[in-house]
């Protein structure tokens, strides 16, 4: 027994600040749509320069528009004219799309749908406080994704908002990569649907930055009084009970899913090969594998059609009830230029819809692209310069968890901190145990 509390100090003692770290930025990156993570901010001069640089990955697309250029970004849209960019407007985007008919702009953001008509400013159009992931226009109508699961037809001119029925899929058993798998258990959508896998990484990051400090804080206790320094016992014992109970023991399941992955993660390109060509089977992949209901992650409107993007493919409807699949492939982003549908894939390849309807890959385009224009040829763009004299949070939590805020090499300290939480799951949870036994005798 006194064996395994030498190691369980150790681990805790060596690992613990940097899973308090890992367990705080993991829960706030788990909630990415909230607004304040991008309203916070740091000025450059404090930051190093692997996070500053990657500010620009909150990027999401850009167009022209009234002769001047609009760029969607986590942090609002910014209008260029020549050399000169401004914040047009303060709400977190992610997406605009420019309609012909009603010669407007329309911004998808996190606190609802914005028009801008001309050299007016930008107003409410409709689903006000709603998180707008994101919309399509065409002939007057906005087709919009709420929270990746709830469909909206707006007309562009009074707001007026219908919703759609409910998305219901038939869909077909298939394998899935490993890649996707893991990418997908990381990130908290990967068990259930709902919000139940986000929850459950909720509660076992938070209850990793409790452990924590529960740990530090009576390893404090117990030093004082060593040095004969006194303080309360009841203290130490209340700690005890927080630090050492039942749930700690039953979040062992999803720690060992958060370490796992993460490790995985930490050497994607060492071990994607390995990761893509693994294939995991429909007799093996969680529940939400077979509905994908929240999971809306592109939307497109031609008039005529709706499509929306999921991680399985592009799916179609004529009547807002029906669907069908017509490609194959996550459907990370959708967009049109002169009437030509354009895919970008996440862990697919990109796409491009033929006259016929069908799809065709794209090849030599840049993965995971955010926009395209038509220059001198069709160009792929997947980030637009802007200069930003400070850093959001969320990009600060971002390079805090993989590590980059400190150095490359800083991801095998990532990994030794995932080690010795499974070494702190097995010894806590043997310690519990036995504790349990002798309390009965």
């Amino acid at each position: 027994m006194r064996k395994l509390f030498k190691i369980h100090k150790f681990a805790g003692l060596s690992a613990g600040l940097v899973l308090l770290v890992l367990g705080l930025t993991g829960f706030l990156l788990d909630h990415k749509n909230w607004s304040w993570l991008y309203d916070v901010k740091v000025n450059n001069t404090f930051l190093p320069q692997s996070t500053i640089d990657k500010e620009s990955r909150l990027y999401q697309t850009h167009l022209t528009a009234f002769d001047t250029i609009y760029i969607a970004t986590k942090r609002g849209v910014y209008a260029q004219q020549g050399d000169h960019q401004s914040l047009s407007l303060d709400h977190s985007t992610n997406d605009i799309r420019f309609d012909m008919t009603t010669q407007s702009l329309y911004a998808a953001t996190s606190d609802g749908i914005f028009v801008k008509r001309g050299v007016k400013d930008w107003t409410l159009l409709a689903l006000r406080d709603s998180y707008v992931n994101a919309i399509s226009v065409a002939k007057g109508k906005v087709f919009a994704s709420v929270d990746k699961k709830d469909l909206y037809l707006v007309d562009g001119i009074t707001g007026k908002t219908g919703a759609l029925p409910e998305v219901a899929l038939d869909l077909q058993q298939r394998d899935i990569s490993l890649s996707r798998f893991v990418r997908d258990l990381h990130y908290g959508r990967g068990l259930f649907d709902d919000g139940w896998s986000l929850l459950l990484n909720d509660i076992a990051a938070l209850y990793i930055l409790l452990l924590a400090v529960t740990g530090y804080w009576m390893f404090v206790i117990i030093q004082r009084q060593r040095r004969g320094i006194k303080s309360k016992k009841h203290y130490l014992k209340k700690l005890t009970k927080v630090h050492a109970n039942w749930m700690a023991v039953v979040l062992g399941f999803p720690f060992f899913i958060l370490l796992v992955t993460g490790i995985f993660l930490d050497h994607a390109r060492f071990f994607q090969p390995f990761l893509s060509s693994t294939k995991v089977p429909p007799s093996l992949q969680p529940t939400v594998y077979t509905t994908l209901h929240e999971d809306i992650w592109s939307v497109e409107y031609d008039a005529k059609s709706f499509f929306i993007g999921n991680r399985f493919g592009i799916f179609k409807s004529e009547d807002k009830k029906v669907w069908h699949e017509v490609s194959k492939g996550f459907g990370y982003k959708m967009m049109r230029l002169n009437d030509e549908l354009f895919i970008s894939g996440m862990g697919a390849p990109n796409r491009k819809q033929k006259p016929d309807g069908t799809f065709a890959i794209l090849p030599k385009t840049p993965h995971m692209f955010k926009s395209v224009s038509q220059e001198e040829s069709l160009k792929f763009h997947k980030e637009f310069p802007i200069t930003y004299e400070d850093t959001s949070l969320y990009t600060i939590m971002l390079t805090l968890h993989d590590g980059s805020f400190f150095a490359s090499w800083w991801i095998w300290i990532n990994d030794y901190a995932s080690v010795m939480l499974f070494v702190l799951m097995i010894t806590g949870s043997i310690r519990y145990f036995r504790k349990k036994r002798l309390f009965r005798r």
